[in-house]
């Protein structure tokens, strides 16, 4: 009876250590994480569509800033996804920046600063978070052979992806 006490304390002892070592391991990713994409706050601000923004900071339209990776799960609103990267190691202020179709379908990026790295925007309701946004929209977007593009807050095309 004495053995299983002993033996009882030591697994109650390894469970607890090994909790905080989890959490110890999932805060150091998160911040590890965070570091890719950095956003200002998420909440869109009508009020001041492209305000601190200075577009004599970006390159030339002919430089690209960004890229369109991928679109995923076209045609399905639970696994439609758009996939953008950056490659640069500055920051990029996407704020006023949209993502749009040929349908005239339009995703106003949020304040957000991106460097390096991927961002998803996926089609379907869902809660913001540094790597994933959502478009909030109850019904799918994208279908093949259409054409997705990324514009700046002056309107000027950035990137554009063809879909398979």
């Amino acid at each position: 009876m004495k053995a299983n006490r002993h033996l009882i304390f030591y697994i109650f002892l390894n469970i607890t250590i090994s909790a905080l070592t989890m959490l110890a391991v999932l805060w150091i990713w998160n911040r590890v994480q965070q570091s890719h994409v950095a956003p200002s706050f998420y909440r869109q601000r009508d009020d001041c569509p492209p305000c601190d923004v200075s577009q004599s900071a970006l390159p030339s339209n002919s430089e690209a800033l960004i890229q369109i990776k991928n679109v995923y799960g076209v045609g399905n609103i639970d696994t439609e996804v758009v996939v953008i990267e950056r490659n640069a190691s500055d920051t990029l202020d996407l704020n006023g920046w949209q993502m749009v179709d040929e349908n005239g379908n339009r995703y106003t990026f949020p304040r957000l600063s991106f460097t390096k790295g991927e961002i998803n925007i996926h089609t379907r309701p869902g809660i913001n978070t540094p790597k994933d946004l959502y478009w909030e929209l109850p019904y799918a977007v994208w279908s093949t052979g259409e054409k997705v593009k990324i514009l700046d807050a002056a309107g000027n095309e950035r990137a554009s992806y063809v879909i398979p």
